[in-house]
């Protein structure tokens, strides 16, 4: 099964010359020892443009949850049909007859995460070694179930769906 047409996107197109725009992401933790509330993550120092220190800057969060997918994105879509660099929200439907448990997999797609009717499913990376997510049946209803990809670098242009997981080994 494979979701075609997918792709709505959000993010690409501003030309905007006088403005830098930074992503960062917060990627991994300690979950343990003696430097767990030590560890930083962001921007921890200046940012220089020409050997001088920028200030005046506003940060804004991608808080990735349900309420930011849900009511945030949904607004300015805009159909693709070619290959996207990245960041981007992507918008995609898949239309479900008996909800099951199933794969994703992104082949084309290179680094970001994974959202299926509002709720995070969770991180892809081209890199592997796992090349599919598990999507249990309990998330999908049957109809039309909404996919949100947030790619980090580069787009694909479709969202396959296997019985089948590709773990990498």
């Amino acid at each position: 099964m494979v979701c075609r047409r997918v792709l709505v996107c959000l993010g690409q197109g501003y030309q905007d010359h006088h403005s830098l725009r930074i992503l960062v992401e917060n990627q991994g933790r300690l979950a343990y020892g003696k430097d767990i509330n030590t560890q930083r993550k962001g921007l921890t120092g200046d940012i220089y443009l020409d050997n001088s220190p920028l200030r005046k800057f506003i940060i804004y969060s991608l808080d990735m949850n349900i309420r930011f997918i849900q009511r945030t994105i949904p607004r300015i879509w805009k159909p693709v049909s070619y290959q996207i660099e990245g960041p981007a929200f992507f918008l995609g439907f898949l239309k479900v007859g008996e909800p099951k448990d199933t794969f994703i997999k992104l082949t084309g797609w290179t680094k970001g995460v994974v959202f299926i009717n509002g709720q995070n499913l969770g991180r892809y990376w081209n890199l592997g070694p796992q090349e599919t997510l598990y999507l249990p049946g309990p998330w999908l209803h049957s109809g039309p179930n909404e996919i949100v990809v947030f790619e980090e670098l580069k787009g694909g242009l479709e969202i396959q769906f296997t019985t089948t997981p590709f773990l990498g080994y």
